[in-house]
């Protein structure tokens, strides 16, 4: 039973990465951060004109920043909520959930199967 709750914290992770839209958001943050190398390498533009869109990516980054640090968040709070859920209601014991989460195969599985999905919905 441990093994299944595990499985389903793990599937509730990967659904919440996917409707926070933090890949997406993260992909931005790489867009913005090759725009503002080459406008820092531009030679068409003056320093002022550098220093000023630097300075607007500066101020979008930190924004990405506090976006990304939530999303985060709720990432991670999902499936833990659903594990301490099923440990109130007696689904599953502080010991199994232990056991199960040091399991190197339950870890390699469970990996493969994470690594498998990302790589399929690409």
């Amino acid at each position: 039973m441990a093994y299944a709750i595990l499985l389903i914290a793990l599937a509730l992770f990967m659904a919440a990465i996917h409707f926070t839209g933090m890949v997406s958001r993260v992909k931005g943050v790489i867009v913005t951060t090759h725009e503002t190398v080459g406008i820092m390498r531009s030679t068409e533009l003056d320093d002022e004109q550098k220093e000023a869109a630097v300075q607007k990516a500066a101020i979008a980054m930190m924004l990405s920043f506090v976006t990304i640090l939530l999303r985060v968040i709720v990432i991670c709070a999902v499936p833990t909520v659903f594990v301490y859920i099923c440990l109130g209601a007696g689904l599953l014991t502080a010991d199994a959930l232990y056991a199960g989460l040091a399991n190197w195969y339950f870890i390699v599985i469970t990996s493969v199967i994470a690594l498998a999905v990302l790589f399929v919905k690409q």
